[in-house]
């Protein structure tokens, strides 16, 4: 197990720390190179401007993508994971950088709320069993606004027939970025 110092990489506080000592240990932090190509395609290709856009970052892990979002300019998000030591260091994160954030311990595809959001991300785990159930979750639950984007990170294939799919993005580690909307 190795710790890592994370920090945001785009928007008004790029170069903040999210974490002094984030442990890997059950993670796979999305890199760095693969938030670059997720926020090119965003800002370049479906013009995203992420002012004002509520958020939901699904098994979160460190959060870096929630962060992300928040420094680029999101109103709020909402950090979801069913570890306890990530969602307490994401709180510690929250009160440093002063976002509009709340975290919520559950386990997916449990995961009980009404709230809409304008984009989720979602990056489950790669070796699980409920990626599809909470795919399914998002849509019968209308989780995602009418114009709203699901972003999935995975190796897995998963239906996503009840969504449209607007991109596909293959990484060099086997995992894809599918980009989805009602």
């Amino acid at each position: 197990m190795s710790n890592h110092s994370i920090r945001i990489e785009h928007g008004d506080r790029k170069g903040v720390k999210i974490s002094d000592g984030f442990s890997e240990e059950g993670s796979r932090i999305t890199t760095s190179a693969n938030r670059c190509v997720l926020f090119n395609i965003l800002m370049n290709k479906f013009y995203i401007d992420f002012n004002n856009l509520n958020c939901a970052d699904l098994c979160c892990g460190s959060g870096i993508i929630g962060f992300e979002l928040l420094s680029l300019g999101a109103k709020k998000c909402l950090f979801v994971d069913c570890d306890e030591k990530k969602i307490k260091n994401i709180n510690l994160a929250i009160e440093k950088t002063g976002f509009l954030a709340k975290t919520m311990l559950s386990f997916l595809p449990s995961l009980s709320i009404k709230e809409q959001f304008d984009l989720i991300y979602f990056d489950p785990p790669y070796k699980n069993n409920f990626a599809q159930q909470t795919v399914d979750m998002i849509y019968d639950n209308n989780l995602l606004t009418d114009n709203g984007i699901l972003i999935i990170e995975t190796i897995l294939d998963i239906e996503v027939k009840k969504y449209k799919l607007l991109n596909l993005k293959k990484l060099k580690n086997n995992a894809k970025f599918l980009f989805l909307t009602k």
